[in-house]
């Protein structure tokens, strides 16, 4: 039950019961109405990608199927694709080789999303602007105020892999691209 609490809390809900002697319990779940944000407009979704392949692109999540099928929808693409299951093995990553861009999730073991993202900026600035977040945690009000803050874009969990496809291909092709990736 506290389980439960501290979840619906955290994504600005509540739970209250009635209980009579007798008669059982009622237990009462309220979570706010959210909009879903899209990222990609629908028509942008069914444009054909503009060309682009062969960049490196980090995926960052400790959920190893959900890396994993990204990691194989972006190299599909023709990208090379490199897998940490949380931010400080990512840091480890990236002291040693080039990224164009990385996703990373926001909720993991040993660095979460918000701790990397610090690091990024400390440690390569350059590639801050090129970090995207797939997450599943948007109604937790401190995860979207991060969010708002850092001004990366970001997919909802569950996602739509030609949604994925797209925000990657406009990242990747976006005004500053000539830049040198991190490491270069």
């Amino acid at each position: 039950m506290s389980l439960c609490r501290r979840t619906l809390e955290e994504h600005g809900g509540t739970i209250t019961v009635e209980s009579e002697v007798g008669r059982g319990a009622t237990f009462r779940l309220e979570l706010p109405v959210v909009a879903h944000p899209t990222t990609v407009r629908e028509d942008a979704a069914s444009a054909p990608l503009p060309p682009v392949a062969g960049k490196a692109i980090l995926i960052v999540d400790d959920e190893a199927d959900i890396a994993a099928t990204l990691a194989e929808a972006l190299q599909g693409d023709g990208h090379q694709v490199g897998i940490a299951d949380n931010g400080a093995m990512a840091l480890e990553m990236l002291e040693r080789r080039a990224y164009d861009l990385v996703l990373s999730d926001t909720k993991m073991p040993r660095m979460d999303g918000e701790h990397f993202y610090a690091e990024v900026e400390r440690r390569f600035p350059q590639l801050r602007r090129r970090i995207v977040f797939v997450t599943g945690d948007i109604l937790n009000r401190e995860k979207h105020a991060f969010l708002e803050r850092t001004g990366a874009p970001h997919l909802l969990k569950p996602f739509h892999l030609p949604e994925v496809r797209q925000l990657v291909h406009r990242m990747l092709v976006a005004p500053g691209d000539e830049r040198r990736p991190v490491g270069a």
